[in-house]
């Protein structure tokens, strides 16, 4: 069976404590937040407090393995949709975000690359999402804060 390829666009983006504390654990507020850092996104990014993938669903699976709410594709607390229309927002909190960038550091991309290669398929790709993702959750960790992802369809 070949199951439907959603693109979509996760977005990143570190918070301190204190910001994240201002939303008040509510979908509606994390929704707007990252609406509104969606406008700045450019600047954000260019300062390393955000990022974002437009990747095919299927494709950041296979690269990090099945999702069951291991780190860092598919962690955090979960904030579904009250109309249950939109992907939920997930947070992760400062603990889970030095986890990702743990994981992220011991990843074997070079043997991911590898096989990638050996299969006449096109790696670079691959390691681009891997070092953009890389950076920035080390960043975030570095600093303390915690992480807001939406996706956005």
């Amino acid at each position: 069976m070949t199951l439907p390829q959603l693109a979509l666009h996760l977005h990143l983006r570190a918070v301190t404590p204190e910001e994240l504390a201002d939303l008040q654990d509510d979908y509606t507020e994390l929704v707007d937040f990252m609406l509104d850092a969606w406008e700045d996104h450019e600047e954000e990014t260019e300062d390393g407090i955000a990022t974002s993938l437009c990747r095919n669903s299927h494709r950041i699976a296979r690269m990090y393995g099945p999702g069951d709410g291991e780190l860092p594709v598919y962690g955090g607390r979960s904030y579904p949709d009250p109309e249950d229309v939109d992907p939920p927002v997930l947070v992760l909190d400062p603990t889970e975000v030095r986890r990702a960038a743990a994981f992220l550091s011991a990843f074997p991309i070079d043997e991911l690359t590898a096989q990638r290669r050996e299969l006449g398929l096109d790696e670079e790709d691959d390691l681009d999402t891997h070092e953009d993702l890389l950076d920035f959750y080390l960043d975030a960790a570095d600093s303390g804060d915690a992480v807001i992802k939406a996706f956005w369809l």
